[in-house]
């Protein structure tokens, strides 16, 4: 069976980039897809590139729309989408393997996987390098007999992670359970990607780290600000919340998930200038409880520091941690 795959593509002022993203979906080897471009007010030539790409390639629709964020985009995507499977891929960004969906497509066949994951690398745009990251799968590795088993090996290497861009999903849960992305937030794939987990029946991978992420030297991921914070204990706390709706077998698994946002959190509140008020870091304190799930390892040591030298220690540190690897 050829799958129908919807590849959603939010674009906002990405000119210098758009093409090449484009390009590398209709350049597949796997006919059977349809691109759904997503331009979110783009103010630049994003437009007029979208509209050119359009006219050469019939399984291509454009959908213009007044500037609301990632989010908006996303959901515009989800709400036009008729594909089997979903896909998310940003406009800055791109794929390198002309036959990943045909990888993905034989994997469905025989897994019949509600989602998808698969590795990704980074390319430096000051330099121009593809480098390798830690998120690549070996399939001798994982036990697919059971979910939980699945998510075990996932999780405690740290290879589920909270982003919407290295994951097919079946479109059928996403219409069933209205997944969608929370309107203006930030860091939204983390509760999406938890979402993910609980309404899933199974989840499979594929050994191709064929997304390149664009690690653009004025990005946004790289500014942290008050607002960066509050959204992420918003979602912290919105995934303790669903997992204690759910009777499931492999609530340490998915707690191992939410216990890295959590060490996120923490990194990140060092990253941060403005002054953390004190009613919200009481908040954060009292979260700590989520170290104990440490299968991944770095969750691990924090716990261990956090165990015998408290949280205050720990906070240190992370603080030690991070000038050292900045110096």
């Amino acid at each position: 069976m050829n799958n129908l795959f919807s590849v959603i593509i939010p674009i906002y002022n990405v000119e210098n980039y758009v093409e090449e993203c484009i390009n590398s979906v209709i350049g597949q080897d796997y006919e059977n897809i349809e691109i759904l471009l997503i331009n979110d007010g783009s103010k630049d030539d994003s437009q007029l590139i979208c509209e050119r790409k359009v006219k050469e390639d019939s399984r291509i629709r454009l959908i213009n729309k007044q500037n609301g964020g990632l989010s908006s985009a996303r959901n515009t995507g989800l709400d036009n989408a008729t594909g089997d499977y979903i896909l998310f891929l940003d406009g800055d960004d791109y794929w390198n393997d002309k036959e990943a969906l045909s990888k993905i497509n034989r994997n469905l066949q025989n897994s019949q996987a509600d989602i998808l994951t698969f590795g990704l690398k980074k390319m430096v745009e000051d330099t121009g390098e593809i480098e390798d990251t830690k998120y690549v799968f070996n399939r001798e590795n994982i036990d697919f007999d059971s979910k939980k088993n699945t998510l075990s090996y996932l999780v405690k290497n740290n290879l589920y992670i909270s982003s919407a861009c290295n994951k097919v999903v079946k479109k059928s849960i996403i219409d069933k359970y209205n997944l969608r992305f929370e309107d203006k937030a930030l860091s939204e794939d983390i509760e999406w990607s938890a979402k993910l987990l609980l309404y899933s029946n199974a989840i499979d991978v594929i050994e191709s780290p064929f997304y390149i992420y664009r690690q653009r030297s004025h990005s946004i991921t790289h500014t942290l600000k008050l607002i960066n914070i509050k959204y992420l204990v918003k979602h912290i706390e919105t995934c303790i919340k669903l997992c204690k709706n759910e009777n499931i077998d492999y609530k340490n698994e998915y707690m191992g998930y939410v216990a890295y946002q959590y060490i996120t959190l923490l990194v990140s509140l060092n990253g941060v200038e403005e002054k953390i008020p004190s009613e919200m870091m009481k908040r954060i304190k009292g979260y700590r409880y989520l170290l104990k799930y440490d299968l991944i390892k770095r969750v691990h040591i924090f716990n261990l520091i956090n165990k015998f030298l408290g949280f205050s220690m720990l906070n240190l540190f992370i603080k030690l941690y991070l000038k050292i690897r900045k110096g």
